[in-house]
Parts: structure tokens; sequence; C-alpha cells
């Protein structure tokens, strides 16, 4: 490369804390399981309720497939199949 006198070189931009929130994620659904608690033992309708548990259960059930993820690959294809298919289901409960 040939340098140009006077041309500084610009800075690399570093990453932001707001792009890291702006991420597409379905963590900030977590709200929900403190609202789904809150309108069960404040006497809310259960057809509220079911709404707001069924939104709850995305983030959890996101975290047992990651956590059976990383637990198949420590363990092995076959346990880790059996760790699948026994956690798998446990949101759809």
């Amino acid at each position: 490369m040939t340098e140009r006198p006077g041309i500084a070189e610009a800075p690399l931009p570093e990453p932001r804390r707001a792009a890291h929130w702006l991420r597409p994620s379905v963590t900030w659904l977590l709200a929900f399981v403190p609202v789904t608690l809150a309108l069960e033992h404040g006497g809310a309708r259960p057809p509220l309720v079911f709404f707001a548990a069924a939104i709850a259960i995305v983030p959890i059930a996101a975290w047992i497939v990651r956590s059976t993820e990383q637990l198949a690959h420590y363990t092995g294809d076959a346990v880790g199949g059996l760790l699948n298919a026994t956690f798998g289901n446990a949101p759809e409960l």
C-alpha cells in the first residue's frame, strides 16, 4: 500500500450497545413471564393469562433447545438425541 500524506485512516467503528439490543431475538419476550404471573394472581380473565403465558413460553423453549444443543455438543450424538427427545417437548407440556 502506498501512503498518501495528509490522509489519515478512519478508525474502525466499534460495536455499539444499542446495536446489541436491537438485534432480532426472542429474549425480550421474557418480560411476559412476570406479566403472566401478575395476570394470574391479579384475577385477570383467563384468555389474557393464556395468551401471555403462550408468549412467555417462546424464549423458555429457545433456552431449552439451546442448552440441549450445547450438551449434545459435549456428550455426543446419541446422548444429545436422547436429551433433545426428552427435554425438547418440555415447553409443550
